[in-house]
């Protein structure tokens, strides 16, 4: 009996939560229309740990002292056609107790000047922070200087008026909370052309 041409799998999205230093076990459970056999196919660039594959079975484990999230393109194969491509989600919490912190701050900018400043970041074992910009600012752009500790804000050119932009630390083995930093452009009146009364 011809039951038609293969039909292709079909994955969803999954997201796994687990400690760091600690393994999780998952099953995939692909919804195929031809009940085939299939293989699990998956990215490995930004998998920060391992993935141990048996049956339908997977396995994840940390790299050692990882915590954050790991976001893993996958795929199933049944022996003749690749289902889409879903995401496996791996979030890792790390120890709180040691885990970085960051501070929201408020800044004054002028138009057209650059504004140099500290992100505030505080991490209780002292371990170095390096500082990722979640969200750059809508009005102008945020680039961290060559010693790490601080940023530069530079606003669009002629903008005056709110801004922000959202940061968190890193350790190397856990991230901070999100810290957000508000911007109020000014017009710098100094630059501004002498006015003239008839």
């Amino acid at each position: 009996i011809d039951d038609g041409p293969n039909q292709p799998p079909v994955i969803e999205n999954m997201t796994l939560h687990t400690q760091v230093n600690t393994a999780v076990t998952f099953t995939v459970k692909p919804n195929d229309p031809d009940n085939s056999q299939w293989s699990v196919q998956y990215g490995r660039e930004y998998l920060y740990g391992t993935i141990n594959v048996i049956g339908n079975e997977l396995t994840y484990m940390p790299n050692p002292g990882f915590s954050g999230t790991a976001k893993v393109p996958f795929q199933v194969n049944d022996g003749v056609s690749l289902s889409n491509i879903a995401i496996l989600t791996f979030i890792v919490e790390g120890d709180n107790a040691n885990a970085p912190t960051v501070q929201d701050s408020s800044l004054i900018a002028m138009a057209d000047q650059p504004l140099r400043s500290a992100f505030l970041g505080h991490d209780p074992n002292g371990d170095p922070l390096i500082y990722p910009v979640l969200e750059q600012p809508a009005h102008g752009s945020v680039a961290l200087n060559n010693d790490g500790k601080t940023f530069t804000y530079t606003p669009a050119a002629g903008y005056t008026g709110s801004d922000q932009f959202k940061y968190r630390a890193y350790d190397g083995q856990s991230f901070s909370g999100v810290a957000t930093v508000k911007l109020e452009v000014k017009a710098d009146d100094k630059n501004k052309p002498p006015q003239v009364e008839y």
